[in-house]
This record gives structure tokens, sequence and C-alpha cells, in this order.
């Protein structure tokens, strides 16, 4: 069994909380490093950007990061009818999100060139 730091473990009732505010956990813990409030941390939905939101659905998967500290850095956007798929490969896998993202992008992209 693996110990877990407490400052990790969210209980219970505000885990489920933040699951019904489609608040993703990690944002949760995100929040209380920042300083929030654990009811406030859980109950307010994240912003999305407008934006972000519209070029995600006009230009497919991967949108190029908006914040210049991040230029290449992506954004993901899995189509909710392979979601299951693929969050059953990537639990297979033993990557992190990224990890797999960046595997599958690598991979693809070495057989194209192989063509």
């Amino acid at each position: 069994m693996v110990k877990r730091k407490s400052s990790k473990i969210l209980p219970d009732e505000y885990r489920e909380k933040a699951i019904a505010n489609d608040v993703p956990i990690p944002t949760v813990y995100a929040r209380l490093q920042r300083g929030w409030d654990l009811e406030k941390a859980v109950s307010s939905p994240p912003k999305k950007n407008a934006r972000i939101m519209e070029a995600k659905r006009d230009e497919g998967w991967l949108v190029p990061s908006e914040r210049p500290r991040l230029k290449h850095s992506y954004s993901t956007n899995i189509p909710e009818d392979i979601e299951p798929l693929f969050n059953e490969a990537l639990s297979e896998s033993g990557l992190t999100r990224s990890e797999f993202i960046a595997h599958a992008i690598e991979e693809y992209l070495t057989k194209l060139w192989k063509r």
C-alpha cells in the first residue's frame, strides 16, 4: 500500500461536491495551494476561456497554448465517443496523460515519416 501525504487527501464529501460541480480534483488542489477556502475550491466551476474552447472545436484536438511561457504547450480535447477507450489505454500504459499523448504523437509522426 502506497502511503499518501495527508495534504493530498480530499475528504469524500468535498470530492463529491467537486465532481458534481465539474471541478477537476487537480484544480481543487491547485486552488488550495493558492490559499482558497476548501468550500469555495470545490464549489466554483473552473472558468472556460471561450476562445480556446472554440478553437478546440474548430481546429481539432491540439490547440497551441496562449500563455507565452508555454509556447510549445498544447491542450487536448478527446471526443466523447472515444474517451472510454482513451482512458483505458492511458490507465494500462502507466504513463501520465501528457506522456501518453506525447508518445502517441511521436509514434504517429515516426510512422508518417517512414512512408
